[in-house]
């Protein structure tokens, strides 16, 4: 007869970065879900530093997912847990194509529409935002 001892509990952590910048993305959303649906999915929103852990966590098979205003989301499935804690390697988030420009690209832009488009369709003061 084999003994099964308590199942140990186990942590995953990480660091969510911004793209191109490489700051500490804070405010971002992680969902950590279980494959096999033995629980709910965890949600958490990232500390100020980037930074995320997820406690508690019994060895099993997870997805992950990063979603933050203005980036792409980030996913990876089929991340395994098992009895000893799992510390991810920095995970940046991207911004979709247009967005995140310096000045200079954004005001080169700014140009090349104005000269497209002519400059009465687009207000001096007209600013292009990311959605």
């Amino acid at each position: 007869m084999a003994l099964i001892g308590p199942v140990e509990a186990t942590s995953l952590s990480g660091l969510i970065l911004a793209d191109p910048s490489g700051a500490p993305l804070a405010s971002a959303r992680i969902t950590l879900t279980p494959q096999d649906g033995s629980m709910a999915p965890l949600a958490q929103v990232i500390h100020a530093s980037g930074g995320f852990t997820f406690e508690g966590l019994a060895p099993a098979t997870y997805d992950l997912l990063v979603e933050a205003p203005g980036f792409r989301p980030w996913q990876r499935i089929g991340l395994q847990i098992g009895n000893a804690n799992v510390e991810l390697p920095k995970i940046v988030l991207s911004v979709p194509m247009g967005c995140g420009m310096g000045g200079e690209a954004r005001l080169t832009l700014i140009q090349r529409i104005r000269i497209k488009i002519k400059e009465f369709f687009v207000p001096r003061d007209h600013t292009l935002t990311c959605q």
